[in-house]
């Protein structure tokens, strides 16, 4: 998940050729010179960005923390921040999910993880996400509004 964040941030370490930015340039190079997005949606961008671990702040610079090799922006890129917020809410899914999981069942957290594991090695493709909410589901525990919440995000 997190592919439009992921987009962005390859988009911004292409066009400048810099793994270090400051908050400055970005919001010049977003919001002034291509008119992508307001300050406030950059500035948006950028703590969705951190919490996910994509970027990193040091010494007054955004660090790139990941690999821009995967996308290469054509002509009509344009960032959706919709869906970028929309990814941010995945993290919830997971930790939301987790936290019911725990407190129905009384299961341990690092027992699910196990199982989460468990069903990635015979699907590898399978999405931490999904994972959790199956299992949320076998055992009794009410997920329906995350599943939905997830279905936004899959869709958009």
């Amino acid at each position: 998940m997190g592919e439009e964040t992921r987009k962005l941030i390859s988009y911004i370490k292409k066009l400048t050729g810099k793994y270090e930015l400051k908050e400055s340039e970005i919001i010049n190079l977003l919001s002034i010179k291509n008119d992508y997005l307001t300050p406030d949606e950059v500035k948006e961008f950028l703590r969705i960005a951190l919490s996910k671990g994509y970027l990193k702040f040091e010494n007054g610079f955004y660090r790139i923390m990941i690999s821009t090799d995967d996308f290469e922006p054509d002509l009509n890129f344009f960032p959706d921040m919709d869906k970028i917020r929309m990814e941010n809410e995945d993290v919830d899914i997971f930790t939301e999910a987790m936290k019911r999981i725990i407190s129905k069942t009384g299961m341990q957290k690092n027992a699910i993880v196990k199982e989460i594991n468990m069903m990635k090695e015979s699907n590898p493709f399978l999405y931490p996400e999904v994972a959790i909410l199956y299992i949320a589901k076998r055992n009794g525990v009410n997920v329906d509004d995350l599943i939905e919440k997830s279905r936004k995000i899959i869709i958009s």
